[in-house]
């Protein structure tokens, strides 16, 4: 992982803390040491960095909107997610998610680190880029497992979208080696990377290497990658290599779909 400018110290964060009606929920807080029953939750504006950095974290949630690591940036600064071990486990939301709506990149890089979800529309991993810049979005998920068991709940997910063409620079990049990617039911991808900017000039690439991607469901593709573009000039590669195994059970879910609206 590329070297970052200080960023915002975690330590530091604001805690939150989130009291249900009934009982208390977990604690969301921005910091590399949470404690147990804790949940990470960053966000910045401004110029600084929004920088996670977790060893062997065990996080578990429980109730609806409580995800495992949420990170939201609507300044310039970049948003660098690191996790080595453990496990984050979201009962009905996101298991890893990071947002940006401005000039920053995103970087999310897990070694060995155990991800699932339960509920409808969650990603185990997600990164969705909305800015006004080229920078993009590099997610590199190596050993360890991606799992979700919902309706339209992608494994992976990597998205540049912008209606107003500033950001037609803004690449994608997903990297998985060796892990283990499975979802269940409809439309539920096991890895995707789109692009959705006009006039986008950005490559988009997904590679798997070693390990696997298993879907179960109808439209459930194991590896999705598409822009939408109607002028747009930047290439798409998909490499499924190292003896890395796809595999669908579904109605009309292929092993690797690419769809390209623009010129490639």
């Amino acid at each position: 992982m590329s070297a970052r400018a200080p960023g915002i110290a975690l330590a530091l964060g604001t805690l939150l803390a989130i009291l249900g009606a009934a009982e208390a929920r977990a604690a969301a807080v921005c910091s590399n040491t949470p404690g147990a029953n804790d949940w990470i939750r960053c966000t910045q504006t401004g110029t600084a960095d929004i920088d996670i950095d977790l060893v062997n974290p065990a996080i578990s949630t429980t109730n609806p909107a409580d995800e495992g690591i949420w990170a939201e940036h609507t300044g310039t600064g970049n948003i660098d997610i690191d996790v080595t071990g453990g496990s984050i486990a979201a009962a009905d939301a996101n298991g890893v998610d990071a947002r940006h709506e401005a000039a920053g990149a995103i970087d999310i890089d897990l070694t060995n680190v155990d991800v699932s979800t339960q509920g409808q529309l969650d990603y185990g991993v997600s990164a969705q880029h909305r800015g006004t810049s080229g920078a993009g979005i590099d997610i590199d998920v190596t050993g360890g497992s991606v799992t979700t068991a919902g309706q339209s709940a992608t494994g992976i997910n990597a998205t540049v979208n912008d209606s107003t063409g500033a950001a037609v620079g803004a690449a994608i990049s997903i990297d998985t080696k060796n892990t283990r990617v499975s979802t269940m039911g409809l439309r539920s991808y096991g890895v995707i990377g789109s692009i959705n900017t006009a006039a986008s000039t950005a490559p988009l690439s997904v590679n798997v290497a070693g390990g696997s991607v298993a879907t179960a469901g109808e439209n459930a593709h194991a590896v999705r990658a598409y822009r939408f573009s109607q002028t747009g000039t930047g290439a798409i590669t998909v490499g499924v290599t190292d003896g890395a195994a796809l595999s669908t059970t579904g109605r009309n879910a292929h092993g690797v779909l690419i769809t390209q609206n623009g010129l490639a």
